[in-house]
Order: C-alpha cells, then structure tokens, then sequence
C-alpha cells in the first residue's frame, strides 16, 4: 500500500513563543533533559524537549519547542543515530515505538536511537489544509491519457493550491521545509552535547533531508546511512522522473516470482505460464478496463475503473509481505470480470477469495506532503498542454506507473507557497568528514537504484550497497547481509565491502498459511522462535535483554533484521503519544498563534509562552524535463553551510478521485 503519513491528535498544536535572539541562532547552553515516558511496545523510552528558531531566517523569530524520544543504551556517555522515516509527513515517534531495540541492535549496539517528529507532522507544526471538494470536478476518476480526466486533474490541483495559499495556511507552509529540519537536526545535536558530530539514518524521502543535511553540514558528518534513496538534483530541480524508473522492473519482477513459487505459494501462478505471460494476462485486464471493453467488480458489486486496477497493484509492490494477498487480488479481477477476461483465471477459478480494491490503500492522505515537498521544489509552473507534455516524459520512463507517480509534480506545478529557505546548493564534488554509505535495490517501485547512484556521486568516497530484495526500502524484505554491512558502518565509520549484492533473507511468496514472520538465521526457527535453549523467546519479546546483547549474537540481530520489516509500516491512526508529551503539547492552535504573534521581542531566546517543558517530576507511564526554478537560501549565524533541496520521486495514485493525491513512502 502507499506509504502513508498518518498523524495522530492532530489537535495537538505547538509551543510558539517571542524572542529577541538573531537571525537563526539557537538558544545558548541549551542541553536535552530525559525523562522515562515507557509505553508497552519501548518500555526504556525517553522524552525530552527542545528550543529551536521557528523562523531561522527571521532576526526576530519565535522558539519552537519540538519533542524528542530516544531508546537509551545502557552507557550513558553513548553517542546517538537521528532517524527519520521518510514521508515526508511521516512520524519519526510513531514509527521508532516497537522498532528502537532492532535499529539499535543493527546499529551495533552502542549508540541512543533519537527521533522526532519534523516540522508539518505531528507534534510539530501539524500542517493541515483541507482537501477540494472533488465531487464538485468531474472526471476526475477517468485516466490521465483522457482529455477529460486531464482536464480534471488540472483544475483539481489548482484549486487546491489556491486553497493552501489562503492566509490561515499560508505562513505554516513556508516554515516546514528540508532546509529548516536539516538545521533542526543540528540543533538536536548541539544540544546533545555529544560532540556536535552528526549521525543520520533516514528512509524514502529521509534520504532526501539526510543529503541536504549533508551538503549543509558537510564537516560535521560523522556516519549517515540512507536507504531507499531520492536523487536531490532531481527532486529540488527536475521534473520527478527519474522516481519511475525501476517500477517496470519491480512488476515484472512481481510476476516472475510468483511464477517461479508456483500456484502453492501464489494464487496467479498455474506451473506452466512465466512470469512474462502472467504479466502480459494482466495488462490484458487494464486495456480491457481502459477500453471499457470489459467490466469487473468489487465485493459489493460496484465497478472496479482502470485507475483502481493500476494504483491497487502498485500500493503492494512497495510491500513484499503482501505479494500473496496481492496475487489473490489480481485473481479476484480476473475471477469477476466479465466473460471476455474470464479466461485468465480458468487455471485458478477454485480460489474464489473476496476481492477489496482498498486493502492495501490507506485513504487517509495528510496535506502536509505537499506543503513540504512543493514548499521545497524551484517554481515551475505548468498549465494542462504541461500536463500532457509531463505525462508523456513519465510514460516514457515506466510503462506501468507513469500516470501513478505524476501527481506530485501537478500538485507542485499549481502551489504557491514556499519555504522560506531552499537548499539553492549544488550536490557535486561534497567532501563530507566521513563517507556516506547508500542502500538501494533494483526493484524499489518509489526510489530506484539510479536515483542512489547519481545521489552517490555527488559524495566524494560515498559507496551504494545494493540489495537485491523487492519492495521499498531494505526494510521491505530484509538482508541480514546488508544490516551487517551497516553496523559494521556504524561501528567503524568505514564504507563496508559493496562488491557483493545483498541478497534477502526470505522469498516474497511463503504458504498461505505460513506464521507472519521474516525472521531467519542462525538459532532461529521457520516460525521466529529461538532454538538456541530458550525455546519460550521469540523475535519480538526481549526489548529489555536485548539492548544489552553484543551484536555478534548471531540469533538476536537476525531476529532484530527480521523485524524491521514493520519499521516503515506503522500508520495507526489511534496511535496515542507518550503521557509526557501529551502533556507537553500547547492547547492553542498554530495557525491561531502563527496569526497572533506579536511584533514586540525579548532580549534572549527564553520562551514567553510557557512551552511545558519536560522534567523528571511530569513524567509518567503512558499506555499505548527540467523547469526553471528559482530557489532562495537562508542564513543563520550560528550554523554552516548552504540550504540545499531534494526531490520526492516516488508517490502512488489512488484509484478514482484520490488516483490524484499520490503519496510518497515511507
């Protein structure tokens, strides 16, 4: 499914507050007080809160205050890994609850894992901007190659650009951009007090933010990983294409394993037909669809459209773990289609499961995606005669998702608000104190191994480590060989050997009735239970021990490999924050406080609206083609560097009305 950015109490609004301090500057000896704040799935979790300039280029800005959490090691004098999910508009919070004790692991062991939420998400300036009324626009379901439906998409995006520029959401969106959470992410490690050096490891559009913190800081680089990668040069200035690059690849790749699993594994599959013919059987459905030469239907007997047969299939490419219900999907096409594409399922029509065009699709799709990434993007306009040039340099990229992963940049083209600092750098010949270490595959549908390539060579000594698993992301189908490779990084600081492809630990296709589980390895059975004399521990239950256990443990880091496979997947929209920051969060609204700042200022950076900050006493348990962009940069007196920007490439279209608001994963 799409890699969604779900954001829980989106009512929870943010500490803003006047100062008198200088253009950028960050509040003097600020140091991060933790606090415990255990919920059930991180019981050693800690909260903390910082100050940081709401506005870096203002001489007078207001102070931010933005939540922290770290899973601790055991040694206090540790240093610490920032991690960034992607998104953009995905919570760092949400997605480290459950996972901290893996990514420490497979980071060796010895570091805190920090995160938090970035500005728009969260508890950090939650962007909101209502959506169109897209009743009111009709068309809007029909394919983009139909004039209509082009029609359609255009006046959508410009009347919802026109919405996001009103004043009540203005301002918000030009204080959310990668410049400024690059620079949050210094600031976060000035106050840790460490040794000012920065460690990084981001996912999807994290890999963006990382690069541009990269090119902002280049000296204070110490180690930054970067999985699932956005080329930045594209992203910040180009046209987004190169995002489809692998998808052709990554379907056909779909077909061929399913056809090598055979019809035990996967419900497409008949022992006979390649994977070549089962591809071929199912663009035989879209053109059926796209023709209206024939009909299928959902489990409630209402159409399924030629956009929802596309955009249902390319959700699950992201995730190999649903390849299985993925292939029982496309079976379901063909099984209630019409007579004139019921033969393509005469092999399996005993396999009658229900067939929901929406079980991999999370529907609910935050605005902050574009407020982000459109706020960061060069200005390049473009009217509907743009749209279909655009539409034709993205088909010609990817057969398949061409018309999938266009909406980001008919979203970009008719926004109107921008960050007030862009990363106007260029990513060329950046000598960083230690050498980047990217990760890719060949088959990501979101973020193609080109695009970690021409990352790469804007680096001085950076390497791509390539793993050959499906998916976006390595997270998607791990590799104890590629998270060896990175805690080897993390340990030494030393590019690791990248001549060896990594390849994954478990096939895509396991029996239907297999236990949901990746973890594989030495001391660990076919059903993630321990066999090394503890036969009452699984993969999932030893958060406390676990920190404590070298990294050589051959049984625990498989485990740990196996369970980032739901690191990126964590979208619950009932998620509840930790009690202390809860708390902490201000009960007023940041448009309404963004509107009512005043003009007068203080002499230091000490907020003047008590921001609750958090202390040992108020914590408790909780529960739970190239356009001409012209782009600024901002200064900041207490930091180095140039502002850079990335360009997110890689986001999927909703059947329907919401094929036009695609969605970048996680």
């Amino acid at each position: 499914m799409l890699a969604v950015l779900l954001i829980a109490a989106s009512s929870v609004s943010v500490a803003v507050a006047q100062s008198g301090c200088a253009a950028g500057s960050l509040p003097a000896n600020q140091t991060i007080q933790w606090v415990p704040c255990p919920v059930d799935d991180e019981p050693t979790l800690e909260c903390a809160t910082i100050d940081i300039p709401l506005d870096y280029t203002s001489d007078s800005s207001e102070v931010l205050t933005i939540p922290l959490v770290r899973v601790p090691t055991d040694d206090a004098s540790a240093k610490s890994i920032v991690y960034n999910p992607g998104g953009p508009g995905s919570s760092g919070i949400q997605s480290l609850i459950g996972s901290g004790a893996d990514m420490q692991m497979i980071s060796g062991g010895g570091y805190h894992i920090v995160t938090f939420d970035p500005r728009g998400v969260g508890l950090t300036i939650p962007y909101e901007c209502p959506n169109v009324n897209t009743y009111a626009i009709p068309g809007l379901s029909l394919p983009l190659d139909d004039p209509d439906g082009l029609n359609a998409t255009y006046t959508y995006n410009v009347e919802q650009g026109n919405q996001c520029s009103e004043s009540e959401y203005q301002e918000a969106g030009t204080l959310v951009g990668t410049a400024f959470v690059a620079r949050d992410i210094d600031a976060i490690f000035q106050a840790l007090q460490e040794d000012g050096m920065i460690r990084y490891w981001g996912f999807s559009y994290g890999t963006l933010l990382g690069s541009t913190l990269s090119a902002m800081f280049p000296e204070k680089i110490d180690r930054v990983v970067l999985d699932g990668n956005i080329n930045p040069t594209d992203y910040y200035h180009g046209l987004g294409d190169e995002a489809v690059a692998d998808v052709d690849a990554a379907l056909l790749h779909f077909f061929e394993t399913c056809a090598s699993a055979g019809p035990d594994y996967c419900a497409l599959a008949d022992g006979e037909s390649t994977g070549e013919q089962l591809q071929a059987n199912y663009f035989e459905l879209l053109d059926g669809l796209h023709n209206n030469t024939f009909v299928t239907y959902d489990q409630t007997g209402e159409p399924v459209t030629y956009m929802t047969a596309k955009s249902n299939v390319y959700s699950y490419l992201k995730r190999p773990s649903r390849w299985p219900a993925l292939s029982i999907d496309i079976y379901s096409f063909y099984y209630n289609a019409g007579s004139s594409a019921r033969h393509l399922s005469t092999k399996r029509q005993s396999n009658d499961a229900p067939f929901d065009p929406l079980a991999a699709i999370d529907v609910d799709v935050p605005n902050a995606i574009w407020a982000i990434t459109c706020g960061d993007w060069d200005d390049i306009p473009g009217d509907v005669n743009d749209f279909a040039d655009w539409l034709q340099i993205y088909n010609a990229r990817s057969t398949f998702a061409g018309d999938q992963l266009i909406s980001i940049l008919y979203q970009c083209s008719t926004w109107n608000v921008y960050a007030k600092e862009q990363f106007a750098g260029k990513f060329e010949d950046i000598q960083t104190n230690s050498p980047i270490l990217f990760v890719n595959s060949p088959y990501d549908p979101v973020t193609p191994l080109v695009s970690a390539q021409n990352a790469s060579s804007g680096f001085i000594d950076s390497a791509v480590l390539q793993h050959e698993g499906a998916g976006h992301c390595s997270t998607a189908q791990p590799s104890t060989c590629v998270y060896r490779k990175v805690a080897s990084y993390f340990q030494t600081g030393e590019i690791p050997d990248v001549s060896e492809v990594c390849q994954p630990d478990t096939a895509a296709f396991l029996p239907y009735d297999a236990p949901n589980t990746n973890i594989t390895g030495p001391g660990v059975s076919d059903n993630g239970t321990y066999t090394d004399g503890d036969s009452s521990a699984t993969g999932d239950s030893d958060s406390d021990e676990g920190r404590q256990v070298e990294p050589d443990d051959d049984a625990r880091f498989s485990a740990a490999v196996g369970n980032m496979v739901n690191l990126l997947n964590k979208h619950d929209p009932n998620f509840e924050y930790p009690a202390p920051l809860r708390e902490m969060a201000v009960k007023r609204d940041v448009y309404h406080a963004l509107k009512q700042r005043q003009a007068s200022a203080t002499t230091s950076c000490t907020p003047m609206v008590a921001a609750a900050t958090l202390s040992p006493e108020s914590s408790n348990s909780g529960s739970s083609g190239s356009g001409s962009r012209s782009g600024g940069s901002g200064s900041s007196s207490s930091t180095s560097g140039t502002a850079q920007m990335y360009k997110v490439g890689g986001w999927t279209m909703l059947f329907g009305v919401l094929a036009r608001l695609g969605l970048l994963l996680l």
